[in-house]
């Protein structure tokens, strides 16, 4: 059973469960003569949605002045939620100091059906028109937007 130095616990933390569903629980008792019946089931409790996970690292796809700059990044995982946009973060800096951010309301996104990402994983594209004249480095962060946050 569950306990703490001795006594029987009545809360219990539970992780792991997926927001944005619904869970229902039982509960037995227990002690040194035995166990009891389960309770009957709980009422539904729904997890509240999370915002989706961080982007991994974006990766170059091609780029010039003319076509703009191509990168792509692995969809993250949104719990059930859909994702609405990707804001897309650019600077001269790696710290990004003075970034922009971009919106994909204002760039072209897609599904990715290049052969970088890993067998099945479901990829997502972005276009940014102009970028910054040739042989200057360019650092970009990516993060999703779901309606439960960023």
């Amino acid at each position: 059973g569950f306990s703490k130095n001795g006594y029987a616990l009545t809360q219990m933390k539970i992780k792991g469960l997926h927001p944005g569903t619904a869970y229902y629980f039982q509960v037995q008792a227990t002690n040194q003569i035995g166990e009891s019946d389960w309770s009957l089931p709980s009422v539904g409790m729904r997890t509240t949605a999370s915002p989706p996970a961080r982007c991994q690292k974006p990766k170059y796809i091609s780029g010039n002045k003319y076509d703009g700059m191509h990168i792509y990044w692995p969809i993250p995982e949104s719990y059930g939620v859909p994702i609405t946009r990707y804001d897309i973060r650019v600077s001269q800096h790696a710290m990004m100091i003075g970034e922009t951010v971009i919106t994909t309301e204002r760039v072209s996104h897609k599904p990715y059906q290049g052969t970088s990402g890993a067998m099945g994983q479901a990829l997502v594209e972005a276009v940014m028109d102009g970028c910054w004249d040739p042989g200057i480095s360019h650092f970009y962060q990516v993060r999703a937007v779901t309606s439960a946050g960023m």
